[in-house]
């Protein structure tokens, strides 16, 4: 089975000056691909980059992207795919710098069902179990936010010290907050040893 695309795009881009640039696309597809339930699907998909330069030692980017597919049956969505990321970086001096990046992620899904033939629901084979199951609906949603700092003093010596944190909230249902799931420090020292010939 075939399914038809037909899509309508636009994107704007400004030069990039000195302190600040932005990237926009956009494209709408009012009869595109339902990939999840192998059926037609509305789409909607937006991307925002920006970079902002408020001197020579800041520099931040902003990144959002926004993609959903909805079912043309009754304008139910299907998908849900938010990114959101943010970048800080400051220079304190030749040697010396800082990075932050910031990023919330929202991924949710509908319960999928057969919506261009039956409209029975899709179930999954567990490939262990060989036992079907029904597709459920999800929601996730998770905030991960990194830190750098590092020294490069000389050409092929650098020490990068970093902070990564992760929280999550699996589902929507009485968890109003993010939990914390991972943690991670690390250091890494790299040296450039040369031999007098």
């Amino acid at each position: 089975m075939s399914l038809p695309n037909k899509d309508y795009a636009v994107s704007f881009n400004t030069p990039t000056w000195r302190h600040f640039d932005l990237n926009v696309f956009a494209i709408a597809g009012l009869n595109d691909e339902n990939y999840a339930e192998w059926a037609s699907g509305k789409i909607w998909v937006m991307i925002v980059n920006s970079d902002v330069r408020p001197s020579d030692h800041l520099r931040l980017n902003l990144s959002y992207t926004d993609s959903r597919v909805y079912r043309p049956s009754d304008g139910s969505r299907v998908l849900l795919q938010d990114v959101a990321v943010g970048t800080v970086e400051y220079q304190l001096s030749r040697a010396f710098q800082l990075r932050f990046i910031g990023q919330y992620t929202v991924n949710a899904r509908d319960s999928l069902r057969d919506d261009s033939r039956t409209n029975l629901p899709i179930v999954i084979r567990d490939p262990t179990t060989g036992v079907y199951a029904h597709t459920v609906t999800y929601s996730n949603r998770q905030l991960q936010l990194n830190f750098l700092f590092s020294y490069l003093p000389t050409p092929g010596t650098v020490i990068y010290l970093g902070y990564g944190a992760v929280a999550a909230r699996p589902d929507d249902l009485g968890r109003p907050a993010l939990n914390p799931v991972q943690d991670n420090l690390f250091v890494k020292f790299s040296y450039l040893w040369r031999r007098q010939q």
